[in-house]
């Protein structure tokens, strides 16, 4: 038997492709031609590397799904230029300091009212008061930060 009649054998006993198979018997045997005989000494064993080309094919397509996240989210991810500050109007001495909503057409409005809205809730503002609390910078997470609950910068610095 050949090394090439060993990889076909592989391939149709486990799926996994000759060309993806790796043969090792003291080193990598890679002439196809070759009788296993005369490269495997007596009572060697051969051991087969691979991934059957099923989970090779799942993983390539899981791959290829986390590379189009990753572009959308870089797409997608909020700049400096893409914002819209405005001052907020709160008296506190702790309170926030400046609103910034995405640069989102349709919905742009409505972020922003609620962003104000949020700044002026009671029970934000005892909080905020209670624990001395002044934040700078209050933004809205962008719906690609969908994984996380939000997130506190520098102290108190930014939060989302």
């Amino acid at each position: 038997m050949t090394l090439g009649q060993l990889r076909a054998h592989v391939e149709q006993q486990y799926d996994i492709s000759a060309v993806d198979q790796k043969l090792i018997c003291k080193g990598l045997l890679r002439s196809d031609t070759a009788m296993i005989r005369d490269l495997v000494p007596n009572e060697s064993k051969i051991v087969v590397m691979g991934t059957p080309s099923a989970e090779l094919a799942s993983f390539q397509a899981l791959n290829a799904r986390r590379q189009i996240g990753r572009a959308n989210n870089l797409k997608y991810r909020a700049s400096a230029s893409d914002v819209y500050h405005t001052r907020a109007t709160t008296t506190d001495e702790y309170g926030f300091g400046v609103f910034k909503e995405l640069n989102i057409a349709h919905r742009r409005q409505d972020a922003l009212q609620m962003l104000h809205r949020l700044g002026r809730d009671e029970g934000v503002r005892q909080v905020m008061r209670k624990h001395k609390y002044n934040v700078q910078l209050l933004r809205e997470l962008h719906p690609n930060e969908r994984t996380i609950l939000g997130y506190n910068r520098n102290h108190g610095e930014e939060i989302a």
